[in-house]
């Protein structure tokens, strides 16, 4: 199939474009439990908890003595990542044949930009931590992008570009990513983390090579 069939990529950020998880780097240098976390993420997909709620517990947890960290070593916290092997040769093969590309996480727009900027992706949407005048956190979110609801950043952008999901690729990882399949031309599970994204994919790829995907688009 050539490239003309697709217009847009859109990608998942963690454990598609890079290798860590933007909330896990947090929670690691903040001495969380990583499993108490994944129970909050858990009661969220059974629909026991608010987005919003999750935010909010999850970032509770980084407290020392009372008080949220300043948004400064957030900031320095996750100025470290790994991209995903080949990520930058295959979104520049990307760009040259003329596709517009997205990246879509629940993380840190502090790790999304940084990544987009060093993959030179279009469109970047993430979730911005609100700050107070002292520059700590407040505990609270500007949420953009919620876990389970991708589609609707992917539907957006789809109407800003004037053109069908079905001229989108949508690359992603985890069943957060289910809902960026809906419509899409083509469905790519990377390295799938679970079974219901490797199910509904059009093609699932188990490799550390990004570049992999270029056999299904270009």
């Amino acid at each position: 199939m050539s490239f003309k069939a697709y217009k847009a990529v859109v990608f998942d950020m963690d454990g598609t474009l890079i290798k860590e998880q933007c909330w896990e780097i947090l929670h690691r240098h903040f001495h969380v439990d990583w499993e108490k976390t994944q129970k909050f993420i858990e009661e969220y997909a059974q629909g026991r908890l608010s987005f919003e709620e999750l935010v909010k517990r999850e970032i509770k947890l980084w407290e020392k003595d009372g008080k949220l960290p300043y948004i400064r070593e957030i900031d320095e916290t996750l100025k470290t990542y790994t991209l995903t092997k080949n990520a930058k040769k295959t979104t520049t093969q990307l760009r040259q044949a003329g596709l517009t590309l997205a990246l879509v996480s629940y993380g840190l727009d502090i790790l999304a930009y940084r990544v987009g900027r060093d993959l030179k992706i279009d469109r970047i949407y993430a979730n911005t931590l609100e700050v107070d005048a002292e520059g700590r956190i407040t505990g609270n979110q500007f949420n953009r992008v919620e876990l389970g609801g991708k589609n609707k950043i992917v539907r957006e952008l789809a109407l800003e570009l004037g053109m069908p999901l079905s001229k989108f690729v949508v690359v992603g990882d985890t069943k957060y990513d289910l809902s960026m399949f809906e419509g899409a031309g083509l469905k790519i599970a990377f390295n799938p983390k679970d079974r219901e994204l490797g199910e509904a994919a059009d093609v699932v790829i188990r490799s550390d090579d990004l570049e992999r995907i270029l056999d299904f688009i270009l």
